[in-house]
């Protein structure tokens, strides 16, 4: 069982160090036409990608456990999740007065899209 953990840990560095990129790539690219729009952007796509980097840690990159103990910090991982993309949002409508939703909303869902996508992308066309 711990090579299959091993490979998935490989799978979700490399889908996450993949995902920045994009997100970056993807923000100045958007800043060269419009600031405003590439911040809001930006802000939306780090309010699902850093909890899902606090999920992933705490499910693969802890410290060996049991697998019986998976299971529970998965659970509390994506407990987590909930609570800091919440928090992420709240704090960013609340924080930076000239957000454009549109903007925010897309690079929201776009890095959902990318949260779900990458890993299996990763597994299919990278060996590991």
């Amino acid at each position: 069982m711990s090579r299959v953990i091993a490979q998935a840990k490989k799978k979700y560095k490399i889908s996450i160090i993949a995902e920045c990129f994009i997100l970056l790539i993807t923000a100045l690219v958007l800043m060269s036409w419009q600031w405003q729009t590439a911040i809001s952007f930006y802000l939306g796509a780090m309010a699902i990608f850093l909890p899902y980097c606090v999920f992933v840690f705490l499910v693969f990159f802890r410290k060996k456990q049991q697998f019986s103990n998976k299971i529970t910090y998965f659970y509390y991982g994506e407990g987590i999740k909930f609570l800091l993309t919440i928090v992420c949002i709240i704090a960013t409508f609340k924080f930076f007065s000239s957000m454009q939703p549109i903007a925010f909303f897309s690079g929201y869902f776009i890095a959902i899209i990318l949260n779900n996508i990458l890993p299996f992308l990763v597994d299919k066309y990278i060996k590991i």
